[in-house]
């Protein structure tokens, strides 16, 4: 009976899925490039996100370590994400925990297509965790935030539970504030990526 109840209890449990350079420490300062580990996934005609700070007027200090990611949405309908394929998939039916360092900077300066100007991408953005299947290219919105109108660093938890599918893939994608209705210029910084936890049921 002990070996039995040993045994389920495994079925039911996952280690930690850590992610690889999580905080964004593995290069250094500099625009258009996508951080060690992780993949780009915004539109192929736009430059990939920032390595920050500094870059485009942004001042803001990182909440851990020396450095972070920032992702822009564009007046021109184009968004700016990252992702990683994951050491081990999350389940579906599963619950886990993930939780992120969330922050607007006052300021961001860059060119807009739209108006071949430079333009203040000032506007709150949404940030969103997907989940991804790179066999069957099935994806799926897991968690979401409310606008991220604050100029100092939050701590986000997010639990979610894949519905459709296993992921082997996370992604975390800046989106457009559907209430203002239209493709505007935004930034979100990000910071302090957790490990992905199962929570037990």
């Amino acid at each position: 009976m002990f070996l039995f109840c040993l045994a389920f209890s495994g079925l039911n449990s996952q280690e930690p899925i850590y992610l690889k350079n999580p905080s964004f420490e593995m290069d250094r300062v500099q625009s258009g490039v996508t951080p060690s580990y992780w993949i780009n996934l915004g539109n192929d005609l736009e430059s990939p996100p920032d390595i920050q700070p500094g870059l485009f007027d942004v001042m803001l200090r990182p909440h851990e370590g020396e450095r972070f990611v920032g992702l822009v949405v564009r007046d021109n309908n184009t968004v700016e994400g990252i992702g990683q394929e994951l050491t081990e998939p999350i389940l579906r039916d599963s619950v886990y925990q993930f939780s992120v360092h969330l922050a607007r900077s006052s300021r961001f300066a860059s060119l807009s297509r739209t108006t071949g100007e430079v333009a203040a991408y000032q506007t709150a953005v949404v940030f969103q965790v997907w989940g991804y299947n790179t066999y069957t290219q099935q994806r799926e919105l897991l968690a979401e935030s409310t606008p991220v109108t604050h100029t100092q660093w939050l701590p986000y938890v997010f639990e979610f539970s894949p519905a459709a599918s296993d992921y082997n893939r996370l992604d975390l994608m800046a989106a457009y504030d559907a209430a203002i209705g239209k493709a505007y210029n935004g930034n979100l910084m990000i910071d302090a990526c957790s490990p992905i936890t199962m929570v037990p049921k």
